[in-house]
């Protein structure tokens, strides 16, 4: 499998992040692989206290998996694997320190989001909504 991103990362030598076979996953918090920013892509808005499902991709990195490799996304979330917004768009890593895994669809991933405030929080198309990782 193959990475590409804008800064360098040797995944073999990342234990927190390579795994030999999917029942070997461990899902740790790593510093030492680099953070992609959680691109949304399409609009959307979050009704209040209503969890809701939303498409976004890993901004700066590219997927190309071999045959016998699958990637996941290591997606920072609250303790309860959800996006709290709008407390996740600061983007601070102790709002959202939990790495949950998510499978890529056609370079995508799906995470649930959940507007924390008594109004419609929109959403734009291209906004940051969060950190993720590759795991191998």
């Amino acid at each position: 499998a193959v990475v590409s991103t804008q800064s360098t990362w040797a995944p073999a030598a990342c234990r927190k992040c390579v795994f030999p076979s999917f029942q070997a996953m461990k899902l740790e918090s790593c510093s030492s692989c680099p953070s992609f920013n959680l691109v949304l892509t399409s609009d959307l808005t979050l009704p209040p206290d209503k969890p809701t499902f939303g498409m976004v991709t890993m901004e700066g990195g590219t997927l190309e998996a071999g045959s016998d490799v699958q990637i996941f996304a290591k997606v920072y979330t609250s303790e309860n694997g959800i996006l709290l917004m709008p407390k996740s768009l600061d983007l601070l890593p102790s709002d959202n320190p939990n790495p949950i895994p998510k499978p890529f669809v056609e370079g995508t991933v799906a995470v649930t989001f959940l507007s924390t405030v008594s109004h419609p929080i929109p959403l734009r198309a291209g906004q940051t909504v969060g950190k993720g990782k590759f795991f191998i």
